[in-house]
C-alpha cells in the first residue's frame, strides 16, 4: 500500500536486509525487512539530537573485491605465460570473470557510499547513498532544515503579549530626597 503523506528518501539493500527511509510530516520512517519481518521505527524530528553525513568505504567489501580481481589477474598472467593461446583464453577469463570485481573495486575505492545518519533519543535512521552524491548532500539538508523548524517550533520560548516592566524598589524612608524642581 502506498501512504500519499509519506515520501521515499532511500533505500539499501544487503544481502540480510531490505531498508526504505520515507520522509513524514512529523519525523522519519524507517522500514526494514529481515527475510519475513518487517519492523518500523520512526525518528521524531523534535527527537533529533544529531544529524550526519559521511562517506564509507567498506574494508570487507574493498579485501573481497581486490583479492578476487587480484586472483584473476594472476591467473592471466599465469596463462599467458603458455604461449598464444593461453594469452587468449587468460584475457576471455579476466574479462568474463575478474573486470566485474575490478571495476565494483575501483568504483567503491574512489567514490565510496554516503551516508546521512540521524540520531534520535530512541532510534536511528541511516540513508546509504552509492553513486548519486549530490541526493544525498541534498537528502542531509532537507532533513537539517526540517530538524531545524521543527524544534524551533517545539523549544520556542513562550511568547508574551509584551513584556512586564519591573517595578522599582520601595525607597526607605531613611534616605532623603532632593526637593522637586519646578
Amino acid at each position: 500500500m502506498i501512504d500519499p503523506n509519506r515520501t521515499l528518501l532511500g533505500k539499501w539493500s544487503s544481502p540480510l536486509n531490505r531498508v526504505r527511509v520515507y520522509q513524514t510530516a512529523e519525523g522519519l520512517d524507517v522500514e526494514t525487512h529481515e527475510h519475513f519481518e518487517v519492523a518500523n521505527t520512526r525518528v521524531f524530528y523534535e527527537d533529533v539530537q544529531l544529524v550526519t553525513i559521511h562517506r564509507e568505504y567498506g574494508t570487507l567489501y574493498l579485501t573481497l573485491t581486490g583479492l578476487f580481481s587480484f586472483g584473476f589477474l594472476l591467473l592471466f598472467g599465469y596463462m599467458a605465460t603458455l604461449g598464444e593461446a593461453g594469452v587468449v583464453a587468460g584475457a576471455v577469463i579476466f574479462i568474463m570473470m575478474g573486470l566485474p570485481f575490478t571495476v565494483a573495486f575501483l568504483t567503491r575505492a574512489f567514490w565510496g557510499v554516503d551516508v546521512v545518519t540521524v540520531f534520535g533519543r530512541r532510534s536511528k535512521a541511516t540513508l546509504r547513498f552509492k553513486f548519486r552524491k549530490r541526493h544525498a548532500r541534498e537528502v542531509y539538508g532537507k532533513i537539517c532544515a526540517l530538524v531545524r523548524a521543527a524544534q524551533r517550533v517545539a523549544f520556542a520560548p513562550p511568547a508574551e503579549a509584551s513584556p512586564a516592566e519591573s517595578l522599582a524598589p520601595p525607597i526607605p524612608d531613611s534616605v532623603l530626597l532632593p526637593p522637586p524642581e519646578q
